[in-house]
């Protein structure tokens, strides 16, 4: 559940903070000398690139880990996952078209092939006029399994998956958490958003996705009630739950066929339906090609012993998307009205939406997820 780092890019002097505060993370999860250069390469590129045409510009950064607990019997290993947000550019001081890319981030021409050399993991959003989202991770040097936001599903295709959880400007401390896991019965992931802000609302949240056991198959509606029982000491706090179900992959060249008992199973999902539990205001939602569905959250707070629990259901069809967030973020979005988004990671979306939609006077956490895609 690791949080970001919101650096606000608007002088020089902010860019030489965000380079320095940025190699030191780096630094402190792992990477070697060699991987903080190349950080140091790209936070330079992108803090440049923002100073010189944002009119509103971020980095948010966040150590990544190759989690065991999502990849069973894997080694992990370090990373950093680098988000530069701009809500708008101004491209008039630009001298000719190859200082802009057709997306209109304003990369240099040099600029932009050095990051997708030097990074890992290499994405970027934008539309006209409304700004751009470029993704950038790196891992350490040691032998890649998987990205850390593949959770490999036994058996089945991985989950894509990104997240923005950002304190309160002008706080450490974030009031929100979250987790995720796998197991047979799906991928289940959890937002806690602590009463208030800080490290009472902290402690609470953390106690939340605490009581998230690894591989947890139980009931939607259980995880909850263990979640409340575990809160009784702390301030308590909103809670949603969610699970994409498990999807089977057709089997190798070579493997036996499956007998007609089983062949239904084999290429499809057994359960084609996204499901969600909440308490309070943390939102989730399943967004389609065939529209979008909004999941109920009831009433009360977790941790002060919840009066009712009921699990609600939205299709789960190729493509298909889940939002989930805590009432950091609005609920007047649409994903509709950005070309092309829903298409791209689900860091970019969740960044798109944080930087859109957010409050200024809370935390917030954007969670997205999807099935991993096939490779073009």
């Amino acid at each position: 559940m690791p949080a970001h780092q919101r650096f606000e890019i608007s002088d020089p002097s902010e860019v030489s903070y965000a380079h320095r505060s940025i190699r030191a993370i780096a630094a402190l999860h792992g990477l070697s000398e060699a991987r903080i250069d190349d950080v140091s390469i790209i936070v330079a590129e992108l803090g440049a690139n923002l100073l010189r045409y944002a009119t509103r510009g971020e980095l948010l950064v966040c150590p990544l880990t190759d989690s065991a607990r999502l990849h069973p019997g894997g080694v992990g290993r370090a990373g950093i996952e680098i988000l530069s947000i701009a809500k708008s550019f101004d491209t008039a001081g630009a001298t000719s078209n190859s200082m802009i890319a057709d997306w209109a981030v304003g990369i240099s021409e040099d600029g932009m092939p050095a990051m997708r050399r030097l990074s890992d993991e290499f994405d970027v959003w934008s539309a006209p006029g409304a700004g751009a989202v470029l993704r950038v991770v790196l891992w350490s040097d040691a032998p890649p399994h998987g990205p850390a936001a593949a959770a490999v599903m036994p058996g089945g295709v991985p989950v894509e998956y990104g997240v923005i959880n950002l304190a309160l400007r002008g706080q450490v401390l974030s009031g929100d958490a979250w987790a995720c896991t796998q197991g047979v019965e799906g991928f289940t992931v959890m937002i806690a958003d602590g009463l208030g802000h800080g490290l009472l609302a902290q402690i609470a949240a953390v106690a939340a996705i605490g009581s998230l056991s690894p591989g947890s198959g139980a009931p939607l509606p259980e995880i909850v009630s263990v979640a409340d029982r575990a809160l009784r000491p702390t301030v308590g706090a909103a809670l949603g739950v969610a699970r994409l179900p498990p999807r089977a992959v057709p089997p190798a060249p070579g493997d036996p066929t499956p007998d007609s008992d089983q062949r239904g199973t084999a290429f499809s999902r057994a359960d084609s339906v996204a499901r969600f539990c909440g308490i309070g205001n943390v939102a989730a939602s399943v967004w389609s090609a065939a529209g979008h569905r909004h999941l109920v959250s009831h009433a009360g707070i977790v941790g002060r012993g919840i009066r009712k629990t009921q699990e609600f259901d939205g299709a789960w069809s190729p493509g298909a998307l889940l939002v989930m967030h805590s009432d950091g973020l609005n609920t007047r979005w649409d994903l509709a009205r950005y070309p092309g988004l829903s298409a791209s990671h689900p860091s970019l979306i969740a960044a798109v939406l944080y930087r859109d939609h957010s409050r200024e006077d809370d935390d917030v956490t954007v969670l997205v997820a999807r099935d991993r895609r096939a490779p073009a």
